[in-house]
């Protein structure tokens, strides 16, 4: 930039006209400044700000169905977990849902992701300097829910097949439908399930949801329909439950 300005001053007979340096400090590509107070230490050119911290938040989704009373409580934890999310620009969701969709049923990258996210500390500060698989340092940690053990890699496939399909609103009906009415349900029972939440599916979109929650243990029986609950698989309904959410909410928000 420039600036052109031209003013007109008076000096007196027998005065001393001294000059002074003013410091230019340059701060990116089209950002500079001539600050009004420096000093000697002040550079033309100094070295970039990090990007701002963020704190680590971590869903444990393999334990949740330990901790909380009830399936409401659990969905309005994961609804503040997952709140930044909704403050990233439409650029940065659409960045992190196309980086989750390549992770997705990738062992090993996961797990190096899970990896390199814990060794900053749980609780600790991280700063966003570098992507790992291409994926934006924060909030990457919210891929580890993806990570529990308890949501398999066949289960991370189907997912991404879901989300192609665009069956995921269905299918986390489905999931809060089932869980809300049985969170706190200690036996193993046979509940009907309503209608509507399987019959806007075609035949492969059904067979495909069937195979996602009966690997978690939730058996659907297309008569009735109703389908068999069983409290072991709890954990399992939980973690499957936070993936189908955080998708969700990447795939609306884009």
């Amino acid at each position: 930039g420039s600036i052109n300005h031209k003013e007109a001053v008076t000096i007196p007979k027998g005065c001393v006209l001294a000059f002074r340096v003013r410091q230019l400090t340059v701060k990116g590509r089209d950002e500079w400044d001539i600050p009004h107070i420096c000093n000697d230490n002040m550079q033309t050119f100094p070295p970039r700000e990090e990007p701002e911290e963020e704190k680590l938040t971590f869903i444990q989704a393999s334990d949740v169905g330990e901790v909380h009373k009830d399936f409401r409580t659990l969905k309005e934890e994961f609804q503040r977990e997952t709140r930044e999310v909704e403050k990233l620009s439409p650029e940065r969701e659409s960045s992190l849902l196309s980086s989750l969709s390549k992770l997705l049923g990738k062992e090993k990258e996961l797990e190096d992701l899970e990896l390199t996210v814990r060794t900053q500390g749980k609780g600790r500060r991280c700063r966003r300097r570098k992507a790992f698989g291409g994926v934006p340092f924060a909030p990457t940690h919210l891929f580890l829910c993806f990570s529990s053990p308890e949501l398999s890699e066949a289960q991370q496939k189907l997912l991404v097949q879901s989300m192609e399909k665009k069956i995921l609103p269905l299918q986390l009906k489905l999931m809060e439908s089932t869980m809300e009415q049985n969170f706190l349900q200690d036996k193993e029972d046979v509940f009907p399930l309503q209608p509507e939440l399987l019959s806007s599916l075609g035949e492969e979109e059904l067979t495909l949801t069937e195979a996602l929650v009966e690997l978690s243990g939730l058996e659907v029986q297309r008569s009735g329909p109703q389908y068999t609950w069983d409290a072991v698989t709890l954990p399992c309904l939980c973690a499957l439950y936070a993936g189908l959410s955080l998708l969700q909410l990447l795939t609306k928000a884009s």
